[in-house]
């Protein structure tokens, strides 16, 4: 089953708050710290259903390219259901993958400017 990738965050954010001393001089730092985590939960949080988009369309791409791989040995005749089994998958996939479209782009450019 393919998990959500942002919910990993949300848990490993909410185990740093444990972390934090509120105890003498470590008060003030920890308050600071505890306000930035709380900003990067709620950015998170408003960020995962665009996990959802991500997960289904890896999905989506997923059975298309079995779709397309299972159709390779078999006659013309034989491949028309596969055929229109891909155009459909296709149109599902098309809005998932304009809306991970601008995300895609600016991890291919972070990996790309790592390099």
């Amino acid at each position: 089953m393919i998990k959500n990738p942002i919910s990993a965050g949300v848990r490993s954010i909410g185990d740093q708050f444990s972390l934090l001393s509120w105890q003498g001089a470590n008060a003030v730092p920890s308050a600071i710290t505890a306000a930035v985590l709380t900003l990067v939960v709620a950015l998170l949080i408003a960020m995962w259903p665009y996990g959802l988009f991500a997960v289904v369309e890896d999905l989506m791409r997923t059975m298309m390219q079995d779709t397309r791989q299972s159709m390779m040995k078999l006659s013309l005749i034989s491949k028309m259901p596969y055929a229109m089994t891909l155009g459909i998958y296709f149109c599902f996939w098309l809005p998932f993958v304009t809306i991970c479209l601008p995300m895609i782009l600016i991890g291919w450019l972070g990996s790309f400017a790592s390099k």
